[in-house]
């Protein structure tokens, strides 16, 4: 039998460990849908490595989410994941994975969201109070480095707040390719990094 204390850290790495592997899926033309709302939409069409940044998620301030894929490439994954869950596990274990789940999908989102804010953002998906007081933080910088880096090269840094399994798997990578510093360079923020 597992802890009570073990058991809610286990899961925190085996969500993040069937993130990952999901995330890294649908990167590859063989996911179709998939590759297509998160890896075009998302990489290509919304936030290319010349275009990271904007004032608002999603077009006119509107729909975030809605406009690169998200609800249908992680929600509705994530969501039959905890379905599945409740089924499987006894109670206890399963609210305990949805409090996990909850805690990586909400810091998961709304750190992404920020990533791809100018500081001064007019808004936030989720809350532009939040954006605010992250974009101050010491640390956010390497993490929005790392998934700016995801972008230029999609074969890495798959997670959001957590690069555990890149470095488990070596798909970590610290590496910044010259014309991402060069549009790093010309962004408004430019100071700040």
């Amino acid at each position: 039998a597992v802890s009570w204390l073990a058991l809610p850290v286990l899961q925190y790495y085996g969500l993040l460990c069937a993130y990952y592997w999901y995330h890294r899926f649908i990167h590859m033309p063989i996911a179709g849908p998939l590759y297509r709302a998160h890896h075009i939409g998302h990489h290509k069409d919304k936030f290319p490595v010349k275009r990271l940044r904007a004032e608002e998620y999603g077009d006119n301030g509107g729909g975030g989410w809605f406009e690169t894929g998200g609800e249908l490439v992680f929600g509705i994954p994530l969501l039959t994941l905890v379905v599945c869950v409740f089924r499987w596990f006894t109670l206890p274990a399963a609210l305990s994975f949805l409090l996990v789940v909850a805690v990586v999908a909400v810091t998961g989102d709304a750190f992404h969201s920020s990533y791809h804010l100018v500081d001064a953002a007019k808004s936030h998906p989720e809350a532009l109070a939040f954006h605010k007081w992250i974009v101050q933080q010491r640390f956010y910088r390497k993490y929005q480095l790392l998934h700016d880096i995801h972008h230029a090269r999609t074969g890495t840094n798959y997670g959001f707040t957590d690069f555990s399994m890149d470095r488990l798997f070596g798909t970590y990578s610290e590496n910044v390719p010259d014309y991402l510093t060069q549009a790093r360079l010309d962004h408004t923020d430019a100071a700040k990094y």
